[in-house]
């Protein structure tokens, strides 16, 4: 068995995301961003800081902020993750599309279905690359690209794609439950 030790300022930023997390599940998503800018701050100030671990720290405080309501400071959250992620050659591609599809919500939160659209399309063909099997996050791309199709009236798009999403919740969650009554 393998101990990882971190240094104390290497754990800083891990327990301030826990915390975050924590807030979030609790609904305080004003704690949960002030928790996660802390957690980006001094991830940031890191000797050597991990740009992927940035990038996913920018994506929280952006989930946090459009939960909160501040739809500008997540925006701008969700574009700094989109540069770090795009300045560093390791990053996973599932992380830079976390990314975009953050900033697709933001623009559907913000009656702006047609810049959303695009990157919802992106973000589902790259899950459907990187997941070619039923899996949650193809799931909910095809849940949130049917719901911007929907919105922008485009209906006879929007049915296949809320339909493939149904069933592949159904495969993922045959017992029903939230997931599926909400794709329903």
């Amino acid at each position: 068995t393998e101990i990882y030790t971190l240094s104390l300022h290497d754990a800083l930023p891990i327990c301030y995301r826990s915390l975050g997390e924590i807030a979030m599940k609790k609904g305080d998503y004003a704690g949960a961003a002030a928790l996660h800018r802390k957690a980006l701050a001094i991830a940031q100030r890191q000797t050597q800081p991990d740009r992927s671990e940035i990038g996913r720290y920018q994506v929280r405080l952006g989930w946090a902020l459009q939960y909160a309501g501040d739809y500008a400071g997540a925006e701008k959250s969700a574009r700094e993750a989109i540069d770090t992620y795009s300045n560093d050659p390791n990053a996973a591609q599932a992380d830079r599309f976390e990314a975009k599809n953050l900033l697709a919500v933001i623009f559907a939160r913000t009656d702006r279905q047609q810049e959303a659209e695009p990157l919802f399309r992106e973000v589902l063909e790259a899950n459907r690359r990187i997941f070619p099997t039923t899996h949650p996050l193809v799931a909910q791309a095809l849940s949130n690209l049917a719901g911007n199709l929907q919105q922008q009236g485009k209906l006879a798009e929007a049915e296949p794609l809320a339909r493939e999403g149904l069933a592949q919740r159904r495969k993922l969650f045959p017992g029903g439950g939230l997931e599926v009554a909400q794709s329903a």
